[in-house]
């Protein structure tokens, strides 16, 4: 699940998995080719790092879940039996609700900025990039929470593929050559930019207007912002066959 919500380049997890390094962007996964808005959560880091350091020091080490129990200033029977009540990061993030410091623990691990066991109970620990962090010398960003726009709330078209024999076959072969030539400027692959169902479905319906090329199958915020211009001029501009 933490792979699945993470926000960082899949290859680059992957390869840590195997204690191997990358440097990103891959150019090949969702999150590097359709990158997430970013928002500083430095400050917060630090709360979390400073609870963690805390309870190294009382020689104490917990999971995530627990971690954050504390930052939210829970005042449950497993916080108050060992005194984290007590603690002076106790309830210093509770305006940050319990997936906000999820997200940001998940962030945390993939970009190697705290340690966690792997050896039956997960529990986290600094490290040295964890202490960059502490000293103000390295900030963290975590992707900004998904927020239903007027677009995700528009309905779209069906997902089937246009048939062939119903698509304008000189304008997918525009379409096309406006995706090579889009995926060359952008050093990426064209199935990146647009999968040849899409270019039908474009190819077919003939979207003249942005919000009418949002309904096409496969488009989704990033790219309608991206590309979305480009192709609905390259359309318009064609003529019906």
């Amino acid at each position: 699940m933490n792979y699945a919500q993470s926000t960082e380049c899949r290859r680059a997890i992957q390869l840590r998995y195997f204690y191997e390094t990358y440097t990103p962007p891959c150019g090949a996964c969702d999150n590097c080719c359709e990158p997430k808005e970013l928002e500083d959560r430095t400050v917060e880091a630090q709360q979390l790092l400073s609870c963690v350091a805390r309870l190294a020091q009382r020689r104490e080490r917990f999971g995530a879940a627990h971690i954050i129990e504390i930052l939210r200033g829970s005042r449950s029977e497993r916080i108050v039996s060992r005194n984290h009540h007590e603690l002076s990061v106790h309830g210093i993030g509770r305006n940050h609700s319990l997936e906000e410091w999820r997200s940001l623990v998940r962030t945390l691990l993939h970009q190697g900025l705290v340690a966690e066991t792997q050896d039956g109970y997960p529990v986290l620990s600094l490290n040295a990039e964890s202490w960059q962090v502490l000293k103000g010398e390295r900030t963290v960003q975590v992707a900004r929470a998904a927020r239903p726009g007027p677009s995700a709330r528009r309905e779209r078209l069906p997902a089937t593929a246009a048939p062939l024999e119903n698509v304008d076959k000189p304008l997918f072969d525009v379409l096309r050559a406006l995706r090579k030539q889009l995926a060359d400027e952008h050093g990426l692959p064209p199935y990146v930019i647009f999968h040849d169902a899409t270019l039908r479905d474009m190819a077919q319906r003939r979207p003249a207007t942005l919000d009418d090329f949002a309904r096409i199958r496969g488009i989704g915020e990033a790219k309608l912002s991206r590309y979305g211009e480009r192709f609905v001029e390259a359309i318009r501009q064609h003529p019906r066959t």
